[in-house]
């Protein structure tokens, strides 16, 4: 890095917010010849001096007119003060994404969803790795992009493999994935989004910059995806891969994807605002084959194939999978299929999926105990999430469900509890929105008030041959830094069981 060109020098960078994003964006600034000043709401905030010249907790008192460019950190609102101020003043305002888009050089395979991005995510990195690949793995996963490692000291055949927010894409401009890819969408952030619809729209921007010789890894049995995808106009040249775990052989997948692919066709002719019938045909002539192709990937109970256009291939030997649940095999048919399309042999990717046990903190095995199970779902926070853990559980289950508020609904949740649940302890700031919605269902419930009095509780109601499982289905702010910390908690407090 030390030969890095000072592309920011004599020029200031306001990082608004200093948790991870906001030390890395200053870490960052500085390698590229810059000095960052810092905005932080907390006013005692503590800031590394070697990167950091000032630091202001009132908006009023950024110097705007001096300020080069603004970094915004996920978990800061574009609506809040500080960003409407900076766009008010004319300065140019992006996330941390985009910021570390700008200077590094590798191709980025970048995945976003509601649930399993992190799944994902690891399993892709370890086949890019199995296949000697130099191999980034960054994002929303724990190692900040914007991390000048993860920026310059890539090269242009760095594979840079990227988790995503749906915060994170809020702030992106000009960030183009080669692959990216969107696994689910279900309710979750609503407390930020406001609507389920704000909400899918910003996981679709991870496609907005794509075009010609980029792929579009895409659900086909996800319906909030499919019904975005038939009433959206994507980019043009932008090659779609469709996922589809349900399908019942190469022929059913193959004309759902006929379905689809007409139903988008007739929206792209209703609304793409084509000025003469010539201008229509010529476009149609360029694209149509993006409609008419077969891009799938599908599974029967030995394999996973892949069909491009009708040539089909056997992408994964289904005895190499490890990872329990139907959410899993989805996950691991995402992350082979952009495995593939990046050009990794199928041998590299079957060799790493066979010794890929999945992720900490993801329906995570803790411990035995006098023939009792311990899971650790800490992950999952949000209801879709929470299900996932619920219907791949194979004996009677304990659950304890809370924690943040996040504006969502659980009523699925209850409708989906399964006969093997016999117990359910609620707790947390959203211990009243869940019991409701497991009342509305008949679900029968004990109600406390924090995480060590779930504990305990779930404790109590052991017996031999049952499962403990923690899969909150909410955010951990109320008690926790975050899902890690609750995660480790929960794990600490397993392994210091005695009986």
């Amino acid at each position: 890095m030390n030969n890095v060109l000072k592309l920011l020098e004599g020029k200031t960078v306001l990082a608004v917010g200093y948790g991870k994003s906001g030390k890395a964006t200053s870490e960052l600034t500085k390698e590229l010849g810059g000095e960052t000043i810092v905005y932080d709401a907390n006013p005692n905030l503590e800031v590394d001096r070697n990167y950091v010249k000032e630091v202001y907790s009132e908006v009023d008192e950024i110097p705007f007119d001096k300020i080069e460019l603004t970094v915004v950190s996920p978990g800061v609102p574009v609506e809040s003060e500080v960003v409407q101020k900076s766009f008010k003043s004319g300065v140019e305002t992006i996330g941390e994404i985009e910021f570390g888009y700008r200077y590094s050089k590798g191709e980025i395979l970048a995945i976003t969803g509601t649930n399993g991005k992190t799944t994902t995510t690891t399993l892709l990195g370890e086949i890019s790795k199995k296949a000697g690949k130099d191999t980034k793995v960054v994002g929303n996963i724990g190692n900040t992009f914007t991390k000048p490692e993860n920026v310059l000291e890539t090269k242009e055949d760095t594979k840079i493999i990227m988790e995503i927010s749906s915060f994170q894409l809020e702030t992106i401009k000009e960030f183009r994935p080669k692959i990216s890819a969107i696994i689910n969408l279900t309710e979750d952030h609503l407390n930020r989004h406001k609507t389920m619809e704000r909400y899918v729209h910003c996981k679709f921007k991870i496609t907005e910059n794509q075009g010609y010789g980029d792929y579009l890894i895409l659900n086909a049995d996800d319906i909030e995806t499919v019904e975005y995808v038939k009433n959206t106009i994507l980019p043009d040249g932008l090659e779609i891969v469709w996922v589809i775990s349900t399908a019942r052989s190469e022929k059913d997948a193959r004309e759902r994807i006929d379905r689809i692919n007409a139903q988008r066709l007739k929206f792209y002719d209703q609304n793409k605002g084509f000025g003469n019938r010539e201008e229509k045909d010529e476009w149609l002539k360029e694209n149509i084959s993006y409609f008419e192709n077969h891009k799938f990937v599908y599974t029967d109970h030995d394999n996973i194939y892949i069909s491009i256009d009708g040539e089909k291939n056997n992408l994964l030997d289904r005895k190499n999978v490890r990872l329990l649940g139907l959410h899993n095999l989805e996950d691991i048919m995402f992350a082979t299929t952009m495995a593939y399309i990046d050009g990794i042999d199928v041998e590299s990717i079957n060799e790493a999926v066979s010794e890929f046990y999945g992720v900490e903190h993801r329906i995570e095995f803790v411990r035995e105990l006098n023939g009792i199970k311990y899971y650790n779902d800490s992950k999952a926070t949000n209801p879709d999430a929470a299900i996932k853990a619920i219907v791949a559980m194979d004996r009677p289950t304990i659950l304890m469900l809370g924690g943040v508020d996040k504006k969502v609904s659980f009523k699925e949740l209850a409708k989906m509890l399964t006969p093997n649940i016999k117990h359910i302890i609620v707790y947390g700031e959203c211990r009243e929105v869940i019991a409701s919605d497991l009342k509305y269902y008949n679900k029968t419930y004990v109600k406390v008030d924090t995480f060590d009095q779930a504990f305990e509780k779930a404790i109590s109601f052991r017996e031999p041959g049952y499962n403990l499982l923690f899969s909150p289905g909410c955010a951990s702010f109320d008690e926790f830094k975050g899902y890690e910390q609750r995660g480790n908690y929960f794990k600490d407090l397993v392994n210091k069981l005695e009986n």
